[in-house]
């Protein structure tokens, strides 16, 4: 096969007329767009003149190779162009191409999705005339785009908790640059500091999605409101992470939301510091206002005062309780001794420990014990008894005058 070419086409340098030799075909190649996206489609604009030629060039061939990575999808060219094998090159032939013309082919290509970003597309056109190399090829190169970066909008994102119902938490996802073919990216959460899925915030997961040009989106996490006393430093987070991406790569994998705590801070109160002697036992009642998500436990002390203990009263040994989401008072008894001795009033001290994140915490108050034998104000006498008085006075009076 090769020999009868070349054998047709020395005869063609033998017999031919000698104003073959002075054909001139140009070629200009331009692509489009460039850079380029996967999954674009990308467009070769070719064209071939004689206009620096003074004879027609027979048997034009025009071949141009298609780069990996792309897959072929249409073909224009000229009617006096007959072209084979265009899904695999260009492959394009006319017997007799006249002087002072041009021809224009247009071929596009879909660039596949799973070529990789900076990826240089490269082609090379050349022509034959009359089977022979002609001129210098042209080479072209187009390169594939580098791909969207995803990350998180700046900023910190907060919302306040709220005591019940949900509260919106969003996150912002941005792009680096528009993307010409739809991004996708996987999310899910994860609790943070002290926040707990489904308990603090409703577990979310899915697949964000940005349109064509489109350079920001959102994901909503739905934080859950409650009346506990939660972490306020650091406050409560919750973990938007970013998996999976498709047409970009992730700058960012995670970032944190924070759940502003809007409950009252955990207090401790105690009531019944006052009790008579003759009661028998003092009760006193340790509480908290604000129910709290993280237990705290509390340590109790009775210290003397002005009462003494085993006389005045029995001092228990130093005890603890616990204060969480389900137990807000812890109640407990001191024995008081009853005697008949005038002492006045007397006391002793409620002292309470605990731990917090900035380091011991201590609370006292004051019981009293009132005495049931303390003496009262002297009696007023009544109208009666004055009268009764002033009676037997007189009467004393009297007597006396009479002894004289």
């Amino acid at each position: 096969m090769h020999a009868r070419r070349w054998l047709y086409v020395l005869l063609l340098l033998l017999f031919a007329p000698a104003s073959f030799a002075v054909v001139s075909v140009g070629v200009s190649v331009v692509d489009a767009p460039d850079p380029i996206d996967r999954g674009e489609l990308l467009t070769y604009t070719i064209t071939l003149d004689t206009n620096a030629s003074d004879e027609p060039a027979g048997h034009l061939a025009l071949f141009m190779n298609y780069p990996a990575g792309t897959t072929f999808q249409s073909l224009a060219a000229p009617p006096a162009f007959t072209c084979v094998n265009q899904t695999v090159e260009l492959h394009c032939v006319a017997s007799n191409f006249p002087a002072d013309q041009t021809a224009t082919f247009t071929v596009t290509l879909l660039v596949e999705p799973d070529v990789a970003a900076g990826t240089v597309l490269t082609t090379t056109t050349r022509t034959e005339v009359n089977f022979l190399p002609h001129g210098t090829p042209v080479q072209t190169q187009t390169t594939v785009s580098a791909l969207p970066v995803i990350t998180f909008l700046p900023g910190p994102m907060m919302v306040t908790e709220g005591d019940s119902g949900n509260t919106p938490l969003v996150f912002t996802l941005v792009l680096d640059q528009p993307a010409l073919s739809e991004v996708r990216v996987d999310y899910d959460t994860f609790g943070g500091f002290g926040a707990t899925a489904n308990q603090d915030f409703v577990d979310t997961a899915g697949t964000a999605v940005f349109a064509p040009g489109q350079t920001q989106t959102t994901v909503t996490v739905q934080v859950i409101g409650d009346t506990l006393t939660e972490r306020t430093n650091p406050p409560e987070a919750v973990v938007l992470r970013l998996t999976n991406p498709v047409n970009a790569s992730i700058g960012e994998p995670e970032r944190e939301g924070f759940i502003h705590e809007d409950d009252p801070p955990q207090t401790l109160e105690v009531s019944g510091l006052t009790a008579p002697e003759s009661a028998g036992f003092m009760t006193l009642v340790f509480s908290t206002p604000a129910r709290a998500e993280e237990p705290r436990t509390y340590t109790a002390t009775i210290e003397p005062g002005t009462a003494t203990p085993g006389a005045d009263y029995v001092a228990p040994a130093p005890f603890t309780f616990t204060f969480d989401a389900d137990t807000q008072t812890h109640t407990v008894q001191i024995p008081l001794i009853q005697d008949n001795l005038t002492e006045g009033n007397e006391t002793f001290i409620v002292s309470v420990t605990w731990d917090t994140p900035g380091g011991p915490a201590e609370f006292f108050r004051t019981a009293t014990i009132t005495d049931a034998a303390a003496p009262g104000p002297e009696p007023v006498p009544t109208l009666s008894e004055w009268m009764l008085i002033a009676l037997a006075g007189l009467l004393a009076l009297a007597a006396a005058v009479r002894l004289r």
